[in-house]
């Protein structure tokens, strides 16, 4: 019964993060710079369809 409560409250806790993002939209040098300051990482995403 436990698992049937918790399962929806996991998803909802996930697609909050989803919907909160602020994806940056600049150069690669721009993102670097941004990420040094904020003492970050940078993710880069790569997509091949193939």
């Amino acid at each position: 019964m436990k698992k049937l409560f918790v399962l929806p409250l996991f998803l909802i806790f996930l697609s909050s993060f989803a919907v909160s993002q602020n994806w940056f939209q600049g150069s690669l040098d721009d993102a670097v710079a941004k990420a040094k300051s904020e003492d970050k990482l940078v993710l880069i995403d790569f997509f091949s369809d193939g």
